[in-house]
């Protein structure tokens, strides 16, 4: 028999509440297959196939997506659908899409909208720090080659690891 309070350690690292409706909880392995699938899905969509550097920048904001999906479903009331191997049928949710969208008539520029005036435009930042390190990488490289051309000595670069030590000797009862 577990006390209350193990039972609530094995509930809170081994059951994950996946949907958030009280009562509906997952086991941790089930969860992270659930995961990845999710994973999988939301980088096909996206069209990464073959890139793991696209998918590491895509698992950075794994958990905001996912917040974002859920706060979408909630707007539209649409709840969790379960996968399994069947085909869903999704066209209910599609129509409820079309009628919030025709609701709210998101589909035309509307500068008079409520709201408009707390929206921001944001840099895409992914391009903007690709760009910084692409022109402070480069900026460095070219001084480099100037000092060099100039007949300027550089600075030797100092490696911070120890040099590694190499055992040329076979160990007793090694044989070819």
């Amino acid at each position: 028999m577990w006390t209350p309070a193990f039972a609530n350690i094995m509930r809170d690292n081994m059951l994950i509440n996946v949907s958030g409706i009280d009562g509906h909880f997952m086991g941790i392995d089930t969860n992270i297959e659930h995961l990845i699938k999710e994973i999988k899905r939301l980088a096909t969509a996206k069209g990464i196939h073959s890139d793991w550097e696209k998918f590491g920048h895509l698992s950075a904001c794994l958990k905001e997506i996912q917040i974002l999906k859920d706060q979408v479903g909630r707007s539209l009331e649409t709840s969790y659908k379960n996968k399994t191997s069947k085909e869903v049928n999704t066209i209910m949710l599609v129509w409820r899409i079309v009628e919030h969208a025709a609701a709210y008539d998101i589909l035309t520029i509307n500068p008079d909208r409520e709201g408009n005036l707390n929206c921001k435009p944001l840099a895409d930042l992914h391009a903007k720090g690709h760009a910084q390190l692409a022109s402070s990488s480069l900026s460095t490289f070219n001084r480099r080659i100037r000092a060099f051309i100039e007949g300027m000595p550089f600075e030797e670069e100092k490696d911070m690891l120890p040099v590694m030590e190499f055992n040329n000797e076979l160990d007793e009862g090694f044989d070819d």
